[in-house]
């Protein structure tokens, strides 16, 4: 079970259902808009890079303009496509690619994007994609997992490296939970065997006897993002 394109998480047909369980029964992007929410203009035509499956990218498409949801990851996209509805179509344009070839040539209000790295190593074509306003959501220093995530931008490294750069901005700490649900014990299994098994100290039996939970509809990882989201205007 192959879950990376290259150094980036790949989607596949589980891990979409994993996340669009945990989604719907979480408040996490309601959480997320009500933050960002004041920093988004009617008129603002914005760009989420990285969408994945587009969670986002529609929860936001009400207090906007217009959106292009761009990833690199096909199934992601062929379920967001899938799961629009007729005025989403009509507001949100996908692209498909690496977002500095695919989105070279064009520009946008607002760009906004998830736990995806580029401030070190793409600082100016990300200034050259926005022209107003710049929303990144990162982990937190200290979020606390029993994997071992490959190094990500925290969101206190990405405040430094802009303290460096002299340059203006907001950071909003926030810690919202984001609980998996699993149908049975196989289904926990196979979750972890996908994101952990070759991540983390944890075997199967100890992730399934300490980690999960029983819940009302089956069973649940109780899960909460320590995060922090900042916004710079340009």
């Amino acid at each position: 079970m192959q879950n990376k394109i290259g150094d980036k998480f790949k989607w596949t047909e589980e891990s979409i259902t994993w996340y669009e369980n945990a989604a719907q029964q979480s408040s996490y992007h309601n959480h997320i808009i009500k933050v960002i929410r004041p920093y988004l203009d009617a008129d603002d035509n914005l760009c989420e890079i990285a969408c994945g499956t587009g969670f986002l990218a529609k929860k936001v498409a009400p207090y906007v303009k217009s959106i292009t949801a761009n990833d690199l990851d096909i199934l992601a996209l062929q379920y967001l496509q899938e799961h629009l509805s007729s005025i989403e179509r009509e507001q949100i344009t996908i692209v498909f690619g690496d977002w500095k070839a695919s989105l070279a040539d064009v520009s946008f209000d607002t760009v906004i994007f998830s736990f995806f790295s580029v401030f070190f190593s793409d600082w100016d074509m990300l200034c050259d994609l926005a022209k107003k306003r710049i929303i990144s959501i990162h982990h937190s220093k200290d979020a606390i997992s029993f994997a071992k995530h490959k190094k990500r931008e925290t969101y206190e490294e990405v405040s430094a490296f802009l303290n460096r750069k002299q340059i203006t901005h907001t950071v909003i700490p926030l810690a919202i939970h984001f609980d998996q649900p699993f149908s049975d014990y196989e289904d926990a299994s196979s979750y972890f065997r996908y994101y952990y098994s070759k991540r983390s100290d944890t075997s199967l039996e100890q992730f399934l006897s300490e980690k999960v939970s029983k819940s009302p509809k089956g069973l649940c990882l109780p899960k909460v993002k320590d995060l922090g989201i900042i916004i710079i205007n340009l």
